[in-house]
């Protein structure tokens, strides 16, 4: 019995925001695919608020802001969108008119590697 796998369709970023608008639950965009995403423990959320604490208390200055996962971001140079654990942002933007819809965009982000995963960019 052979078996065969129905070829991956790769979705633009506005496919990913039209279906990202619809639902319930976060999703988050990598080379072209769609994937949900999943929920973080109560020991993980803790260490995130802790970290978001510690960092935001830092960046004094209005050329840099930390923002926790209920911000969405879109990576330029890969295509990736989605909503990190944490993320500081330096020299951001002030919103656009279709900002409802679209998200922060880096063009060249530093990423963190997390349990063997990089960041979501493979």
């Amino acid at each position: 019995m052979s078996t065969t796998c129905a070829a991956h369709r790769a979705y633009t970023f506005e496919e990913y925001l039209q279906l990202a608008e619809s639902s319930n639950i976060k999703l988050e965009l990598i080379d072209g695919e769609i994937f949900a995403m999943a929920g973080g423990s109560l020991e993980h959320a803790r260490r995130i608020t802790n970290i978001a604490k510690l960092l935001g208390s830092q960046l004094e200055d209005e050329r840099c802001a930390a923002f926790t996962a209920e911000l969405r971001i879109r990576v330029l140079s890969t295509g990736l969108a989605t909503y990190p654990d944490l993320a500081c942002l330096i020299k951001v933007r002030a919103a656009a008119p279709e900002a409802h819809r679209a998200c922060s965009r880096l063009a060249r982000p530093l990423v963190h590697r997390e349990r063997g995963r990089l960041g979501g960019i493979r």
